[in-house]
């Protein structure tokens, strides 16, 4: 849901943040590269267990990851390997930040381990269909739970194990494997819908 509306709508809050890089002729691919060098340091602060420069590095993160786009559409500088750069850089980060989580989360019914495997392996099914369906139509199902919703969860989890305990990093976990797996069901059941007319 956070990302359709960065990806489309475009509000202007997201264009503001984006606006003064791109008057500075910061290179697309130099910021998401900016975007993953801090998304490491985000899953290296976790693993650590440094939760508040955690959070830090990971707001950095995500400011870049959310302008590198908006950086290339207001200065026309769109390139395929910049997107192919962009989705490559994303899915490090998502799969290191999910190790940073299942190192220092606590177990509750199950590993904490195992949440973090969980919560990374449905983030990244969800691309992967969503990648898939849209190169088979153009038409955008409903995204239960997109990245930037997964990465909205994921500072709330830091927020509140600063204050509460480490066990709500399990939470934010289990949270985010659950709505997940509820999307890639969804979306399953959507494609199904949207492309069982349409001939291979």
């Amino acid at each position: 849901m956070v990302t359709k509306l960065i990806e489309e709508k475009h509000p202007r809050p997201f264009l503001i943040l984006a606006k003064p890089l791109a008057y500075l002729k910061i290179p697309p691919n130099l910021i998401t590269f900016s975007a993953l060098l801090f998304g490491l340091i985000t899953a290296l602060m976790l693993i650590q267990h440094h939760l508040i420069l955690a959070i830090v590095f990971g707001l950095i993160s995500a400011y870049c990851d959310t302008v590198d786009g908006l950086v290339a559409r207001l200065n026309n500088q769109r390139t395929s390997f910049g997107r192919l750069f962009d989705v490559t850089s994303d899915k490090i980060v998502e799969i290191m930040l999910g190790l940073g989580f299942a190192v220092i989360a606590p177990d509750f019914l199950i590993p904490g381990l195992l949440w973090g495997f969980l919560a990374t392996t449905g983030g990244i099914l969800v691309s992967v269909i969503s990648n898939v369906g849209l190169s088979e139509t153009s038409k955008k199902p409903f995204k239960l739970l997109d990245r930037g919703s997964r990465g909205l969860l994921g500072l709330l989890g830091l927020l509140l194990a600063l204050f509460l305990g480490d066990l709500f990093i399990t939470y934010f976990l289990i949270i985010v494997s659950l709505l997940s797996y509820l999307t890639v069901l969804s979306l399953f059941i959507q494609y199904y819908f949207l492309l069982k007319n349409k001939k291979a």
